[in-house]
C-alpha cells in the first residue's frame, strides 16, 4: 500500500489504470492483518520475553538476504570475460612486430 501511494503521488502510477487492483487489495487487506494480529495475540508472552532477539534474527537475516540476492543478481548479469590461453598469449606475442 506504501508504494501505491508513493506511485500516486509522484505521478508514477495512473489512478484509473490501477483502480480497480486497489479495491481488490483494499477488501481483503484484513485477510493479511488479522493473522498477525491473532498471532501477536497468542504469543504475547513469549514476544514479551525474546521479542529483541527475534527482531534482531529479522534484521541480520533481511540484510543477509539482500546481501545474496545482490550478489546473485550480479553474478548472473555480468557478462563472462573470456579466458586467454597460453597458446593464446603465444600467438599474440610472435605477431607484433619487435624493433
Amino acid at each position: 500500500m506504501c508504494y501505491l501511494a508513493l506511485g500516486l503521488h509522484f505521478n508514477w502510477l495512473d489512478a484509473q489504470r490501477i483502480g480497480q487492483t486497489v479495491s481488490f487489495i483494499l477488501k481483503h487487506i484484513g485477510v493479511c492483518f488479522v493473522p498477525a494480529g491473532v498471532g501477536i495475540m497468542n504469543y504475547f508472552g513469549l514476544l514479551k520475553a525474546s521479542g529483541w532477539q527475534l527482531l534482531l534474527f529479522t534484521i541480520v537475516s533481511t540484510l543477509a538476504l539482500m546481501v545474496l540476492v545482490g550478489w546473485s543478481y550480479q553474478r548472473v548479469t555480468q557478462k563472462p570475460t573470456p579466458k586467454v590461453t597460453k597458446k593464446a598469449t603465444q600467438l599474440s606475442t610472435e605477431q607484433t612486430p619487435h624493433d
